[in-house]
């Protein structure tokens, strides 16, 4: 059973798919933090910033960017696809209706 909207079908989102939109997503975001990580890094050694202090912080920067890049993946993939869950609230087929 497929909702129209304008003649045209809408496609439910494979969970594959979904997958793959928050991984790469998540990669992109880890990357670029890592990178802008590292840049810092280096201008703090530059600056003679001592290196127990600069490096120490490696492991809890990384975990924040982990769960950063977590976070700004799944709310970009909430904003670009219809997730709905079953068992949802009332309000949930009220929201079906309006579209």
């Amino acid at each position: 059973m497929s909702s129209r909207v304008d003649g045209h079908p809408l496609a439910r989102p494979s969970a594959l798919r979904l997958w793959w939109s928050f991984t790469w997503r998540q990669a992109a975001a880890m990357l670029a933090a890592t990178i802008a990580f590292s840049l810092v890094l280096g201008v703090l050694k530059w600056l003679g910033v001592p290196l127990w202090l600069t490096y120490g912080s490696v492991p809890y920067a990384t975990f924040a960017i982990f769960i950063w890049s977590g976070y700004a993946a799944f709310q970009f993939m909430l904003a670009a696809y219809d997730i709905r869950l079953n068992g949802a609230h009332h309000d949930e087929q009220n929201h079906r209706h309006r579209r």
